[in-house]
């Protein structure tokens, strides 16, 4: 398979994020990515002026027209405030054999789909993962500028 990844990319400024101001347009009409969301919203932190301010964020998410995407290795360690407000989550799990060894490049995926809460869907399938291998390094150091 062939994969030919292109985005309009504009990099957000972290500091600018955090510090967000209502008369600042530029974080309305917007889809946002994060990538380790436990660098910026750890449960640990819940407190923080940083972590409220990102979960204030989130909760406005809807009035500016934003749309959020986010990776974490675990949803347990992200504000309980942020995955309340998530929609759709994706789960991502390593599958392993009789031996307990891994199957590697293999993956099953549940999806929940909240965006109707009376009704939430659910779905799981399995993947073969090794196609997107040469897109992206797993394992980058995911740097906050803070």
């Amino acid at each position: 398979m062939d994969y030919d990844i292109k985005l309009l990319l504009h990099p957000v400024d972290i500091h600018k994020l955090l510090t967000y101001e209502e008369h600042d347009t530029s974080l309305h009409n917007l889809t946002l990515g994060i990538d380790e969301l436990t660098v910026f919203a750890d449960c640990r932190t819940s407190t923080s002026k940083n972590n409220r301010i990102f979960s204030y964020l989130v909760l406005q998410s809807r009035k500016r027209n934003c749309d959020i995407y986010y990776t974490t290795q675990s949803f347990g360690m992200i504000d309980f405030r942020v995955f309340d407000h998530t929609l759709i989550n994706v789960f991502a799990e390593k599958l392993f054999n009789e031996k307990n060894e891994e199957i590697d490049g293999v993956r099953k995926y549940t999806i929940i789909d909240k965006t109707n809460p009376r009704k939430p869907k659910m779905r799981e399938f399995f993947m073969d993962i090794t196609q997107f291998y040469d897109l992206y390094d797993t394992d980058e150091i995911v740097k906050p500028k803070i």
